[in-house]
């Protein structure tokens, strides 16, 4: 078919205002036209890819699929709509998705992945979903309707649109807080347990399935199963190669026609046959699948350390006094003051060429985070506010790549662990590009080890630690230099003076200084994982210095400390700053461990 240049432009313009974003285009092409967006049209800007993707639809024959495909898709774009009228395209489309038979179950994929969440693999789960249906033989007897970048307001437009009987969600997921799907500027919109259930609740006649593929989704699952016969919803964390063997087994199987229950079993199996270890986090739920008294819960790794350990109290024996150099510096950043002094440590055998050092930390009250007169002060370290905390032993240095190679070749208690996954090696390096579940995860290999009580600081635990008795931006007082710390002194905040960049991480106790509890390396280097959920401020913080579980973010976790390629003022005491939890990338993190 052809069209003129009016309708072209027309259709460029429609196309872009029914897909915002370039994924959604890349899914609906996948599916409809099965080809790679990509591949057939390139382009420096996502207007050029429009253009040069209806050139290639015309050129191949696919024009009319494309416009039906569309204009199916968003019955509330007036503007595709009016072009398909246009360009009178009654004939039906040959595509299964747009007139169905009645006996047809029609599945409806959602999928939203915010702007300021970590990328998930959302393409390659809609293409394994499509395959599973395309070779089963009741094939026939399904159709899919897909659509990307949700926005919460888009959940009941899509079921009063489409009627489907199943819904797939692909996403983030955010325990009690709720699913992340989109605002209206594309980042993230969380949508509680009570707010689905009671939307599901009003089509409960016509949803007969539900699949949260989404951390943590188990929560709202919950909530919906209620009203809706089948639901499968996540326990816990569920990487996205997990997530994906999922969906891979669970519609092969309705694509042979198998029960939703057959389904979940098959998604779980072929969860475990790729060797991965999540295969016990989808749960099936709803009113046709009561838990059975005798089913128990697969082991999920808390913070606390919640295993077999139990934590082996410690005397005056099992301490040594060590000696160190603590600095002082002047407002220049030059060395003012040096002096030795004392503290206490315990050395844990991880095996027998490998330690960990664990510094006594005494209790005591500190101010947690910043004044508003502090230089480099950000909002969200506001309010200040006093902090009383119990003692603890936290470990001298970040983890190092030698301590790491030794606890993940323990046996696994939750998740695989990398052996080998930092950018810059060393046995004496800082291990980086780690995520908080695979902190966790070492954590927990650790405590079952040695049979203490491993875990990640809280934050407050880590500003206390670093601040070690001081009120200053570092601990070295107002100022820090790159003779005494590992951080970018190109990038120069107007508060510190410019020095060097070494663009890498360094060995642990590099710079022989430590602060006045006996840590090391607190600031910069690699950026230092806790426990926390993030919370935008300090408003209603705990007192006792606890992990802050109680709201926040938990689909963002707390990092402090700063690295060798960030500035100086994000490497103060009170400077902090989040990351998904699953993230290995783009902030250089590592981690230390307390009890």
């Amino acid at each position: 078919m052809n069209i003129n240049g009016r309708q072209r432009k027309k259709l460029i313009q429609a196309i872009i205002s029914a897909y915002p974003t370039k994924a959604a285009l890349e899914m609906m092409i996948d599916f409809t036209l099965e080809e790679n967006l990509n591949v057939i049209a390139g382009g420096e800007n996502y207007e050029q890819v429009v253009f040069k993707l209806i050139k290639w639809a015309k050129a191949n024959g696919k024009l009319k699929i494309l416009i039906l495909s569309a204009s199916e898709e968003n019955p509330g774009n007036k503007e595709l709509q009016a072009i398909k009228n246009e360009i009178n395209t009654k004939q039906t489309p040959i595509t299964p998705n747009y007139k169905p038979d009645p006996l047809t179950r029609k599945i409806l994929i959602l999928s939203a992945n915010p702007r300021d969440t970590s990328k998930l693999r959302l393409d390659e789960e809609m293409r394994e979903i499509k395959e599973g249906l395309k070779r089963g033989r009741a094939r026939d007897k399904y159709s899919i309707e897909t659509a990307g970048a949700v926005r919460y307001r888009d959940i009941h437009r899509y079921i009063l649109d489409y009627e489907p009987n199943i819904v797939h969600f692909s996403g983030h997921g955010a325990e009690e807080e709720g699913l992340v799907f989109e605002d209206e500027n594309g980042l993230v919109k969380l949508v509680d347990a009570e707010a689905l259930a009671g939307l599901f609740e009003l089509f409960a006649d016509e949803v007969e399935c539900i699949v949260l593929n989404a951390c943590y989704s188990k929560v709202q699952g919950e909530a919906i199963a209620k009203h809706i016969n089948h639901v499968v919803g996540m326990s816990k964390a569920i990487n996205d190669q997990a997530a994906i063997e999922f969906a891979v087994g669970f519609y092969d199987a309705l694509g042979a026609g198998k029960s939703y229950a057959f389904a979940h079993r098959l998604g779980c199996q072929v969860i475990k046959m790729s060797g991965a270890s999540e295969a016990l986090i989808p749960c099936i739920l709803g009113k046709s699948h009561p838990r059975k008294p005798s089913e128990s819960e697969p082991l999920i790794i808390e913070n606390e350390s919640e295993n077999e350990a139990e934590n082996k109290p410690l005397d005056d024996s099992q301490l040594t006094p060590f000696e160190f150099q603590l600095v002082q510096l002047n407002a220049q950043g030059q060395e003012s003051g040096r002096r030795s002094i004392e503290a206490k440590r315990f050395c844990e055998e991880i095996t027998e060429h490998t330690n960990l050092e664990m510094v006594a930390i005494p209790g005591g009250v500190f101010p947690m985070g910043s004044s508003e007169l502090e230089e480099g002060s950000n909002k969200n370290e506001w309010p200040q506010h006093s902090v009383e905390l119990s003692s603890f032993y936290m470990s001298k240095f970040p983890i190092t790549q030698a301590q790491w190679y030794r606890v993940s070749a323990l046996p696994q208690v939750e998740i695989p662990l990398n052996k080998v996954r930092s950018k810059f090696k060393g046995e004496e390096l800082p291990m980086e590009g780690v995520s908080w579940y695979e902190a966790l995860e070492f954590c927990a290999r650790l405590s079952r080890q040695v049979g203490r009580q491993y875990r990640l600081p809280s934050e407050a635990e880590w500003e206390y630690a670093c601040r070690a008795g001081t009120s200053t931006r570092y601990h070295f007082g107002d100022r820090i230099s790159t003779s005494f710390a590992n951080y970018n002194g190109a990038k120069v905040d107007g508060f510190d003076s410019k020095e060097i960049d070494r663009k890498r991480t360094t060995p642990i106790n590099s710079f022989g200084v430590s602060n006045a509890f006996g840590l090391s390396d607190m600031h910069g280097n690699v950026f230092e994982w806790c426990a926390d959920p993030w919370h935008e401020n300090y408003e209603g913080a705990p007192e006792d210095g606890s992990n802050w579980d109680v709201g926040g973010q938990s689909y963002r976790r707390v990092i402090r400390g700063g690295a060798y390629n960030e500035g100086p003022n994000d490497c103060r005491a009170a400077s902090r700053y989040f990351l998904d939890p699953k993230r290995r990338t783009g902030f250089v993190v590592g981690f230390r461990v307390v009890f």
